[in-house]
């Protein structure tokens, strides 16, 4: 898997460098005279910007499986594109690149390479154009990485050109086409006719939800099931602990787990305060959350993922005369390491950040069974 720290996310500096030394327009020596135009030279692709599903899923296929992902980068100066990936897991994507406004050739360009599998390592380079009738043009280059990784070397060699179209249906649906270059003319490529895909708006499909449920109940109960977080930078506001603990135990069946959450001091155990159970509702077609302390508070609510992965879960608590409502965000990096947030409501409904943790996959006794 071609993680986001390696070569897959490229530098500014590389990028313009790789797109300079193939481009068959203007050059690097004389940049026109004028602003960098980022954000009106990208606003074509706005449309494709989410996460797409093919219409139809072959058989065999994983019917959780993310054809595209457009993200806006910080600032909308750029986007990050990923294809190929199962859903809630966009670091094994099969594809990861950057696409960006090039003032030097004044083309939106895109680079990527090919992640873990068959292709690993081949480079992308090419450009997006936006066509009059309003679809959005791709048209690249893939450079292969060694004789052995060509297939069919006979029908192009190492590096060879394909064409997609994008035209959009709907705004939640679009046709795309695939051509390559080929003894002097673009012609069909590896499909007849035209491939449709659609827009994931949340996880609507209830199959891609549930599969995506199971597989963060596996996550949370693998090698053992507990996760260690610390606390310091929260010390001063709680009773002093230095770390905090999660346990998942998981529950015949696969859907369902089980656990508790304590303090640490020290490496001390000093307090299970929280017990809790996740599971699977049929009724909604989503996971829902139901956790109690020894006080009575109690708190359940249901969550969902958005399209980049990151799981979210909102709850309402009851108890000690008070009825909060919290929202918790978790996002996977591997299997060993989950970022989280906490959010509670104003009076107004909108959520207002509280804390964050890391949490890492530790070996260690729980003290709840």
């Amino acid at each position: 898997m071609i993680s986001r720290t390696r070569a897959t996310l490229l530098t500014a500096a590389t990028v313009a460098a790789v797109s300079a030394a193939i481009a068959e327009g203007p050059t690097a020596q004389e940049p026109p005279v004028r602003g960098y135009l980022a954000d009106s030279s990208l606003a074509f692709i706005e449309p494709l910007v989410g996460a797409w599903r093919p219409l139809d899923v072959p058989d065999g296929i994983d019917a959780s499986i993310i054809a595209y992902d457009y993200r806006w980068t910080v600032g909308r100066k750029a986007l990050e594109l990923r294809e190929g990936f199962p859903f809630g897991d966009p670091e094994a994507a099969r594809l990861d690149g950057m696409i960006y406004w090039n003032p030097a050739t004044e083309r939106v360009e895109f680079v990527a390479v090919a992640g873990a599998g068959e292709g690993e390592g081949r480079l992308f380079v090419g450009q997006y154009r936006g066509l009059e009738d309003g679809s959005i043009e791709r048209e690249y280059e893939v450079f292969y990485r060694t004789p052995e990784d060509i297939p069919g070397e006979e029908l192009g060699g190492s590096r060879r050109r394909y064409r997609e179209v994008y035209r959009m249906v709907t705004p939640d649906s679009i046709a795309s086409t695939l051509d390559w270059f080929h003894d002097g003319a673009w012609r069909p490529f590896g499909r007849s006719g035209t491939s449709g895909f659609k827009r994931m708006l949340g996880t609507e499909n209830d199959e891609v939800a549930f599969h995506a449920h199971v597989a963060e109940i596996e996550r949370l109960t693998a090698d053992g099931g507990v996760m260690i977080a610390s606390n310091a930078r929260y010390a001063a506001e709680d009773s002093g602990e230095t770390h905090y603990g999660q346990y998942f135990q998981p529950i015949p069946g696969g859907m369902s787990a089980r656990g508790c959450l304590w303090g640490e001091r020290d490496g001390e155990v000093v307090g299970v305060y929280w017990y809790f159970f996740t599971g699977w509702d049929p009724v909604r077609q989503r996971g829902f959350f139901y956790q109690t302390a020894s006080s009575g508070y109690a708190g359940m609510g249901h969550g969902d993922w958005a399209e980049d992965g990151t799981h979210w879960a909102e709850q309402r608590f009851v108890g000690e005369g008070s009825s909060p409502r919290l929202r918790h965000e978790s996002r996977w990096f591997g299997t060993d390491s989950v970022a989280m947030r906490s959010f509670d409501a104003d009076a107004n409904g909108e959520w207002r950040p509280r804390r964050r943790y890391t949490w890492v996959r530790a070996e260690r006794t729980p003290p709840c069974q």
